[in-house]
């Protein structure tokens, strides 16, 4: 066998063309299923959500928004305290 012509290692050349081929899908495929496995789908249900419509909102029961309503005689303000001892 001649080591030096070029004929005898075609045949490998092309088996580590295969090989390398077959190498590169198995990381870019391991590579997506890790983006997916370490954040989930947040990055596509992001991506989703920038090109759904945005919902209607359901009417409360009385048909009112929520609304908050600051009554001054149920608020008090005074001195932080531990028993009987004032913070300072």
């Amino acid at each position: 066998m001649d080591w030096l012509d070029p004929e005898t290692w075609k045949v490998l050349a092309a088996l580590a063309e295969h090989w390398q081929k077959i190498a590169v899908a198995i990381v870019t495929i391991g590579g997506a299923l890790g983006i997916v496995l370490k954040w989930g789908l947040a990055p596509i249900r992001w991506l989703a959500a920038k090109f759904r419509a945005p919902r209607a909102r359901e009417p409360s029961p009385d048909g009112r928004p929520l609304r908050f309503v600051l009554n001054d005689r149920q608020s008090f303000w005074g001195q932080a305290s531990s028993g009987d001892l004032l913070a300072s």
